[in-house]
């Protein structure tokens, strides 16, 4: 027997053991339904979305002064949290569910910083695991702002916390105008 899916939501050819053997069928929608097959895939027609997938982007709301050497970035602002789980108070992502997510950081130092031979652009798991990129550098001392940026995809457990960082070769700043230095991520599959 079929499982067929009304128009109200009504799940018709459930047995009270489980699925039933044979071809999983769609409902007579207007607008499309979704098609499950016996694999258990999904297909959907038109556009889907998923109101609770983990998805943040947050920012600075004030310069930041970094030392020299590893610095955490406590990003204090949020664009958007869909699931609510970032945490201003001390920059961190926490993982709602296990998966691969999408993370990205960006900074940017400030017009005045002097030369800088390096700064990097990083993300760390659970403030143990590094995962460095986005090297860049400002070699000159006439004013001019600097960027770097990193993008990486990387598996966490559900409970993994993610932060932002940075190497720097010199005392500088981060710069907060108009979202130059962030922190955004997604959870991809």
């Amino acid at each position: 027997m079929p499982i067929t899916i009304n128009g109200t939501g009504t799940i018709s050819g459930l047995s009270v053991g489980g699925l039933p053997d044979g071809t999983v069928q769609p409902a007579d929608l207007s607008t499309g339904a979704p098609v499950w097959d016996t694999s258990g895939n999904v297909t959907v027609p038109g556009r889907l979305q998923t109101t609770l997938q983990p998805a943040f982007s947050a920012y600075l709301t004030a310069d930041v002064a970094l030392s020299v050497g590893i610095n955490t970035i406590t990003f204090n602002a949020k664009a958007f949290d869909k699931a609510n789980n970032f945490n201003t108070t001390n920059g961190r992502f926490t993982a709602p569910v296990a998966g691969i997510y999408l993370l990205n950081v960006g900074i940017a130092i400030n017009a005045t910083t002097s030369q800088l031979p390096y700064i990097s652009a990083e993300i760390n798991v659970n403030g143990t695991t590094r995962y460095v990129g986005g090297w860049s550098n400002k070699m000159t001392t006439v004013s001019g702002y600097g960027k770097a940026n990193s993008s990486f995809m990387i598996q966490l457990a559900a409970g993994d916390f993610v932060y932002a960082a940075t190497e720097a070769a010199a005392a500088t700043t981060l710069s907060s105008s108009a979202y130059q230095s962030y922190f955004n991520g997604y959870l991809v599959s």
